[in-house]
């Protein structure tokens, strides 16, 4: 009787642990779901801005010390917001973009690379030389660039940031998009955009591998 007890007893509190880890597990997977979908992050963004945005003060962690500085420091301008997001930069950017001519988004770039972010950039053949294209400080500075090999265009605009938030539109990376044109992004962390944008960016990764391209005669 004593080892029918003792039997009993032993299922029972090994049915009771086994409740308790199946409702922790259902409570954890419940407070996940809200905690993902609290987080959730959208946002767009139009230009043209009506000032040029401060990089120091929106990318530094110290921001602006000039007490006259000629540049705004209006956080709700487009710029300012999108400038916010390369501060938070952890790990690593990949950047597919049509033309890079602004020289202030690319110090953003290379200040990150020189903190040990991985940088990787696709972008289009013909734009490579134009005036006042980006592509030579970036390859002077070792980070990975590779273009397209077709008389078609590489037209994308978008961004990849850690991998966890993608940043797309019409917007290129020139002055003018900031302050002249009529431009626009979105600015998103939800996985399903995340998640395709990150596939796109590796299949031209890898369909403009220089080694593959020389072995293709251009269209």
């Amino acid at each position: 009787m004593a080892t029918s007890f003792a039997g009993k007893q032993l299922f029972g509190l090994t049915l009771s642990f086994a409740v308790a880890v199946i409702g922790a597990r259902i409570c954890y997977r419940w407070l996940y779901s809200k905690k993902e979908k609290k987080e959730s992050y959208v946002n767009v963004l139009f230009f043209p801005d009506k000032h040029v945005a401060c990089r120091t003060h929106f990318t530094q962690r110290n921001g602006c010390l000039l007490q006259r500085c000629r540049f705004s420091h209006d956080p709700q301008s487009s710029y300012a917001q999108l400038l916010g997001f390369f501060k938070h930069a952890q790990r690593c950017i990949d950047l597919c973009v049509y033309m890079i001519t602004c020289t202030d988004l690319a110090d953003v770039v290379l200040e990150l690379q020189s903190k040990g972010i991985i940088v990787r950039i696709v972008t289009d053949s013909k734009e490579i030389d134009a005036s006042g294209s980006q592509i030579g400080r970036f390859r002077e500075s070792r980070i990975q660039v590779r273009h397209n090999a077709s008389s078609y265009l590489m037209h994308h605009k978008f961004i990849v940031i850690d991998r966890n938030f993608v940043i797309t539109g019409s917007f290129n990376w020139t002055r003018q998009a900031i302050t002249g044109n009529c431009e626009n992004l979105i600015i998103t962390n939800q996985q399903f955009l995340v998640d395709n944008f990150l596939l796109e960016f590796e299949k031209l990764w890898q369909l403009f591998d220089p080694q593959l391209q020389s072995k293709v005669v251009p269209s």
